[in-house]
């Protein structure tokens, strides 16, 4: 209930479904450590479609030294991240690093990827 001029309103807010899913904080700079961290790449390009696709593209500079170095040996550019751990509700870059922070250190991942074209499995540790 708000207050207008003195006169309580009532007022309401219609949310479509899905809103939660078009949040993407992905972007923001402080992410960008957060990303190094657990999966080791530079920002990942979306792909089409309803499920996650996710390509690499490139990897953090040398410089960066708070980096997943594990994941140069796991990733390669121009893989495409279709899946991690079989589960559905990881639809996106922001869902995924969400999912991963919840992973215990030492814990692995393990990610379905399309490396030229061919499906393939490949495990990550998380550090």
């Amino acid at each position: 209930e708000l207050d207008r001029g003195g006169s309580p309103a009532k007022a309401g807010l219609a949310l479509e479904d899905g809103w939660r899913h078009k949040d993407d904080w992905t972007w923001r700079v402080q992410v960008w450590g957060i990303r190094h961290r657990l999966l080791g790449v530079s920002p990942l390009e979306q792909g089409e479609g309803p499920g996650l696709s996710l390509k690499v593209n490139k990897f953090p500079p040398d410089f960066v030294k708070d980096k997943n170095r594990d994941a140069a040996k796991v990733f390669q550019k121009d893989d495409v991240i279709v899946g991690v751990d079989d589960r559905k509700d990881v639809r996106s870059e922001s869902e995924l690093l969400a999912y991963l922070m919840q992973k215990k250190a030492g814990g692995t991942a393990e990610f379905s990827i399309l490396r030229g074209g061919k499906p393939q499995k490949v495990t990550l540790t998380i550090p």
